[in-house]
Formats: C-alpha cells, structure tokens, sequence
C-alpha cells in the first residue's frame, strides 16, 4: 500500500479548518432535514441518487447525488421535491466558481428516480456559509454568465453558520432567491435557530456524507470510535487501564462495516475503501499500524483470504484525539517526503465537485 503523510505535518491549522468545513456539511445536513420535515413533514435523503435526462447540459443520462434530497408526497404540499447542495467553502479564485454553478446546473433537469410522483418542477438550493453568499449571488447573477449555465428552476441560496454562545445553535437562512413551497419560503426567509442540543443525537450519528473526509478526521473517528471495538479480551482490557500498549488485528472490510454506522442511512454505502486505506497509511507513518496479508489458513472463509489485514498499536491518551494525532504527525516523516500543499483546502471543494462523477 502506497504511505501517505496527511497534510497537517505540514499545516495544523489549516488541516483543523478543513475537518471544521467537513463537520459544517454534516451539521447543515442534519439541520436541513430537521427543518424540512418539522416544517413540511418532507422525507428526506442524504446523498441520493437521481438519474439526469439525457437533455442534460451538463451530465446527461448520469446518476447524480445531491447532498440533500427532499421529497413530500403528493398528496401534501403539492409534492414538493428539491435539492440542496452544500459547501462550507469557497476558493479565493473566483474563475473557479463556475465549477459550482456547472455542479448545481446538473440539478436543473427533468430529474429520475424520485420517490414520490409530482407534476412540478423540484427546486435548487444551494448552501453556504454566510461570508460567501452576498458574493456567490452577484456571481450567479451576472449578465455574462454562459447562458447554458443560466438555472431556470427556482434557485434558492441558503446561509448555514453555526452561533458558538450560552447555548450553541446552528442557524439557517434563505439569502435570496425563492422556493414554490410558501410555508417553507416563509419559514427560511425569516431564519431558523436550532439549539445544537435538540439535534445532538442525530449529529453524533452522521460523521460522514458521500465526499472524502480529511485524513486526520478519519484517523480520529477510526481511533476513538472503531478501534476500542477491538479489545475484545479481558486482558487487553486491563492492560489499557494500566496505560500499556495493546495489538490489535483488523481488516479494512471491517472498519468499513462498522464505519458505516456513521454514514447517511439511505447512503451506508458511500465510505470508500480508499479513505479508510489512506488513513491507515497516516498510522502507518506514525509507526502505529503495519500492514499484512492475511494467510489463507487464517481465514476460514476463502474470499477473506487475501483481505488487507492491519495490526494496530493501541493505547489510550489524556490528550484530545485530534491535538494528539497532530502531533504524532509532526514526528514521523521529514518534509521533504510530503507533497506540497500550498492547495490543501482546495481539495475539500474538489472532492464535493466531483462526487457526482464518482457515484
């Protein structure tokens, strides 16, 4: 397996600011569905797959999946359905916004695949923090703007920041634009504050959506979440009490499968081998995991055979997970084996870009 050094040995700082954008995209998801269906009683899914026509402009004929789908049956609220797509972030170049306007034009199409049957066209939402939308509405809107890019459903911009105060809330807002449902424009015009607290439950439940998490995020929900599933004997138990290390074995299928339980219910599937793969190649460089195949006599199951085996060297901290993971970091691997990462956050943006590509 190919070893990877994470990107903040390099950057700490920036690499916390890309594990807070991923959690802002979960966090909103969580909130959105709260809303929609206390407001509408919409069903709602995350990271839905919806077949574009083949008059699509920009993806025709392909299986896309919008961070949130919404749906209500047609026998309430006019089956209203619509999209959101959500980003914690934008690049300083803004010649690259486009790639966001082509990403929601994918939207603006006679969409397959949805639940319920309705004769309207489905809204776009489009969802970002507030420091962007002012800006992302002139962009959208400007009159040399290619025409095909041009959205011709209701196009709706959402704010979504999270207030840190006596009680920790996240709020949304519509910015501009309008949505065909009046209850719910009316509601998202005026502005929702959920308590962080009446939605705990279902956040500490989704940790992940179908786009790529930063390695050291991984690293930690693998850490502190996965691995301690692992002691599984009593002595291993008490030599952690006693601070010792412990070995663990454990294959990538099973973190997958128990990763899992961490990813949209009506997406468990979208964790990738890859990401778990490229984490483990973080541990590997902090000399905590090591990699072997596991020997067919090991495995009574002959497809588990050659199954990507991992021994893990486990021990509790006193320090936070991640500042201890940052750490660990700054002491494996010289600089000059990272590849630079002068566009490290670049890559949050691209991955949401193209996980409709990768579907």
């Amino acid at each position: 397996m190919k070893k990877s050094l994470p990107i903040p040995s390099i950057d700490p700082d920036r690499i916390k600011t890309e594990i807070d954008n991923y959690k802002y995209v979960c966090y909103s998801i969580v909130a959105f569905e709260k809303i929609f269906t206390q407001t509408i009683s919409a069903k709602t899914n995350q990271g839905k797959k919806l077949k574009t026509s083949p008059n699509n402009v920009i993806s025709p004929s392909e299986t896309i999946t919008p961070d949130l789908v919404m749906e209500v049956n047609a026998k309430n609220h006019d089956g209203y359905r619509a999209t959101n797509e959500i980003k914690a972030w934008l690049p300083n170049d803004k010649k690259r916004w486009v790639d966001v306007v082509e990403q929601l034009k994918k939207y603006d199409d006679d969409l397959d695949e949805w639940e319920f049957l309705s004769n309207k066209k489905h809204d776009i939402m489009f969802t970002t923090d507030p420091v962007f939308t002012s800006d992302f509405k002139k962009y959208i809107e400007q009159p040399n703007i290619d025409n095909k890019l041009k959205i011709d459903r209701n196009f709706a911009i959402m704010e979504s920041m999270l207030k840190e105060r006596a009680i920790n809330t996240i709020f949304i807002r519509k910015f501009s634009g309008a949505l065909t449902d009046k209850k719910l424009d009316e509601t998202l015009t005026s502005g929702i504050s959920l308590p962080l607290y009446n939605i705990l439950e279902d956040i500490e439940k989704l940790k992940f959506y179908d786009s790529k998490p930063p390695d050291i995020y991984m690293m930690m929900i693998m850490w502190d979440l996965i691995f301690p599933k692992f002691v599984n004997s009593r002595q291993k138990q008490r030599d952690l009490a006693d601070n010792k290390t412990v070995e663990l074995t454990i294959t990538v299928e099973q973190i997958q499968e128990r990763l899992s339980k961490f990813a949209p219910e009506s997406n468990q599937n979208c964790i990738e081998k890859s990401w778990i793969r490229s984490a483990l190649g973080g541990f590997e460089n902090m000399k905590i995991a090591e990699e072997s195949k596991m020997n067919i006599e090991e495995s009574t199951d002959e497809s588990q055979a050659n199954a990507e085996k991992f021994t893990i060297k486990y021990r509790k901290h006193t320090e936070k997970t991640l500042e201890w993971l940052l750490k660990k970091t700054q002491k494996s691997e010289p600089p000059e084996t990272v590849s630079k990462s002068d566009e490290s956050l670049d890559h949050f943006l691209k991955n949401n870009e193209d996980k409709d590509n990768s579907a």
